[in-house]
């Protein structure tokens, strides 16, 4: 199927010369008019003049006007447009339309007009426009309803009796539903976005009210008192218990009271280990802000990855707060002051070479851990000048590598290596 088309060529037509009206000038100045001056009346002469009372003249108010039909103004605005158009420009329009018409639709269209102005009789006294174009012919009449079908115009008539207009258009408007709700008529089931038979039902669930012969008023300290609600005002909902949850007492939290590993050791500001006991029942406060963290912030204190993370924070107060008790931990380390292990040196328990073994592997293992944190390292570039402008945290890193060094540092590891180990048993068989 062709969109396009024939391309029609027109003729160029040369410029015509513009001629001179009647009214124009003779030369190129204007002409001179001499302005009407009124002639003044005497005093005397308008004393004499009989007094004339002013007539207010009301104008003339003009018959309501009926609508003009939309068919009705079509025509007379192509009537307006040809009337316009000079004998040139109304054969050149007429010559251009025929050549870009077919010539069996401009059969069709000639035997139509011709069957048209048959059937209309113009008489005299019409209601309507009468009269014909240019040359004399008359054009085919545009009927009224054909136009406002065509453009979807409707009509609306008021009766004398507003109730009944009323009562006519309730009946029109149920049948229209009526026959809507018969055929899906506004788009096919697979363009609707929710179809009828999709569309969930709402329903509405209202508590029951307390009927008097039933129990006495619910307990709130009641256990099973979420069920009895639930029974004696939502019977037909479903229970729903996670929605509940938040009206359950706080369960207590499982307490730890052994340290499974040493990256869960906690220490306080101050460098000492929190020890764990089952028995203590009064807890450590939290406004000591030993509780400001992510991991068990139920639990005081913080371990060494903690700290460690701390101490590379942008915020120049939690670095200071990370490097002087990452000091106080290495001073007390380096002094061997952390007892892992219950006994006490006395006469009772004395510290035997099995017990000694066992502290120092702790040591050990601790030492091993602050260096895969790389603890010494950010406290070393916290230190330096270059790499650090400011002046509290540099102190704080300055202070806690004192105290490294003065706690003796890391001790001479004498534990074999799996090479060592190895060999020493093949030396052995």
């Amino acid at each position: 199927m062709s969109f396009l088309g024939d391309i029609v060529e027109h003729d160029t037509v040369e410029p015509t010369v513009p001629e001179l009206t009647e009214h124009s000038q003779k030369h190129g100045y204007p002409e001179l008019q001499k302005p009407s001056v009124p002639k003044r009346q005497s005093k005397f002469k308008k004393k004499e003049a009989p007094k004339s009372e002013p007539k207010t003249e009301t104008p003339p108010q003009a018959p309501p006007s009926e609508p003009i039909s939309e068919a009705q103004r079509i025509h007379e605005e192509n009537l307006k447009k040809i009337m316009l158009l000079s004998p040139d420009q109304f054969i050149s329009e007429r010559d251009e339309l025929l050549q870009g018409l077919d010539p069996k639709l401009l059969e069709g269209l000639k035997k139509r007009s011709a069957k048209k102005e048959r059937e209309h009789v113009h008489a005299e006294g019409h209601d309507g426009w009468i009269g014909g174009g240019r040359d004399g012919v008359n054009l085919p009449h545009l009927d009224t309803d054909e136009v406002n079908k065509a453009l979807g115009i409707k009509s609306v008539k008021f009766d004398d009796k507003p109730v009944e207009h009323q009562i006519m258009e309730s009946v029109e408007s149920d049948e229209e539903q009526k026959e809507i709700e018969g055929d899906d008529e506004i788009a096919p089931e697979g363009y609707q976005i929710a179809p009828e038979e999709e569309v969930p039902e709402v329903e509405v669930h209202f508590p029951k009210p307390k009927i008097a012969n039933e129990d006495p008023d619910m307990d709130i300290n009641d256990p099973e008192f979420l069920d009895k609600l639930h029974e004696k005002y939502y019977p037909d909902l479903p229970k729903e218990t996670s929605k509940l949850a938040w009206m359950k007492p706080q369960e207590p939290q499982k307490r730890k009271t052994t340290y499974e590993a040493l990256t869960d050791m906690r220490f306080d500001f101050k460098g000492n280990l929190i020890e764990l006991d089952a028995n203590d029942a009064e807890d450590i406060p939290h406004y000591l802000g030993l509780h400001h963290h992510s991991a068990d912030p139920h639990m005081a204190g913080y371990t060494l990855p903690e700290l460690g993370h701390l101490s590379r924070s942008t915020v120049p107060t939690q670095r200071s707060i990370a490097f002087q008790t990452i000091g106080r931990i290495l001073h007390k380390l380096g002094l061997h002051k952390y007892n892992i292990l219950p006994l006490q040196d006395d006469e009772s328990n004395p510290m035997t070479e099995e017990i000694l073994t066992l502290m120092k592997e702790f040591e050990l293992m601790m030492w091993d851990l602050i260096d895969q944190l790389r603890l010494i390292e950010t406290l070393t570039e916290a230190a330096d000048e270059k790499k650090n402008r400011n002046l509290s945290t540099r102190n704080y890193a300055i202070e806690a590598l004192w105290l490294w060094k003065q706690g003796g540092g890391k001790p001479e590891d004498t534990r074999r290596t799996e090479e060592e180990v190895i060999a020493e048993q093949l030396l052995q068989m």
